[in-house]
């Protein structure tokens, strides 16, 4: 794949019209032929102007504003299915706007790709960098990740960093299942449903960046919530 090809791109997004001013410029730059899908929860800091104003200077930058604020995890599911039934490109992107994952490596993701395999920017792997991140943060994700690992016996190091590349045909199998997750644990239930469909798993090594603009959509507390939702997952898919 080139940087010319045409791709999709879901960006889940609450309050994040800041970060949006510098992000998509530098996508398009950098990958002009994508489709970027805003998948906002309601934000009340003017991002749907501001995307319906960038629209006018950039091609294929689309907007699905949402009710309220649903959950990191359903947004992306929701652009999915947008995303299929408007652009229908090969590959769809899944990142955040808080360039905790950088746009330039997304051609990392992209170099990977097949239709039977899951791409993951991983934080986890061998070359792999976290920038800014506290300490017991790092203990936290890394014992998170651990234990997702060890409940769900899936062979990945990173299941919480929304940075990846699903083919087509890994798209709708997960938009077919519609998760039943709504927030961070998505991710893990998407894995699980790729995993069940045996496909693959790659993982890249990325620069994790801690966010500098903004504010983190989820707190401390959620985050651990949402580890008891493993086992749940677990349960849901038994066969």
């Amino acid at each position: 794949m080139t940087l010319q090809d045409k791709f999709s791109i879901i960006i889940p997004t609450y309050n994040e019209k800041e970060n949006l001013v510098i992000l998509i410029p530098r996508l398009k730059k950098l990958y002009p032929a994508s489709h970027i899908f805003i998948v906002d929860d309601n934000s009340q800091d003017g991002t749907d102007v501001f995307i319906n104003k960038i629209s006018s200077r950039f091609s294929r930058i689309l907007l699905l504003k949402r009710k309220g604020k649903l959950g990191r995890g359903s947004a992306v599911i929701d652009g999915l299915k947008y995303a299929l039934k408007t652009a229908k490109t090969q590959y769809y992107l899944e990142m955040d706007a808080d360039f905790s994952h950088d746009p330039q490596e997304v051609v990392r993701l992209l170099e990977k790709k097949s239709p039977d395999t899951l791409v993951i920017g991983s934080r986890y792997v061998s070359g792999s960098l976290i920038v800014n991140w506290p300490q017991i943060r790092r203990t936290l994700s890394s014992l998170a990740n651990l234990y997702i690992r060890t409940i769900l016996k899936i062979p990945l190091h990173d299941f919480t960093n929304g940075f990846r590349l699903y083919s087509q045909k890994a798209a709708r199998i997960i938009v077919g299942v519609n998760p039943a997750e709504k927030g961070y644990t998505t991710l893990s239930e998407t894995a699980y449903i790729l995993y069940l469909h045996r496909f693959k798993f790659i993982e890249v090594p990325t620069t994790f960046v801690n966010r500098k603009l903004g504010k983190t959509k989820i707190s401390l507390e959620e985050y651990l919530k949402s580890l008891l939702s493993i086992i749940r997952i677990k349960q849901n898919y038994r066969h």
